[in-house]
């Protein structure tokens, strides 16, 4: 697990917060092929991405978490 709580962000109010739970799975390509990954009610996708990727479609807290992912990984955790 990467991260589980409350995310900052635009469409939270008083009465109604967004949380999330976010999850890393490492995995090989030819693994990640036969996996198939589907968006559930709450999610309009998703996908496997490279973890060095730049994608601007990417919500900034979740560049963040990848982020988080990738100094762990270039540390050896």
């Amino acid at each position: 697990m990467v991260y589980r709580g409350y995310v900052d962000e635009p469409r939270n109010t008083d009465h109604a917060w967004l949380e999330t739970s976010v999850f890393h799975m490492h995995c090989p390509p030819e693994i990640a092929k036969r996996l198939k990954l589907e968006a559930g009610d709450d999610a309009m996708a998703a996908m496997w991405f490279d973890i060095g990727l730049e994608n601007p479609d990417i919500y900034p807290p979740h560049q963040a978490w990848i982020g988080e992912v990738a100094k762990a990984l270039l540390q050896g955790a």
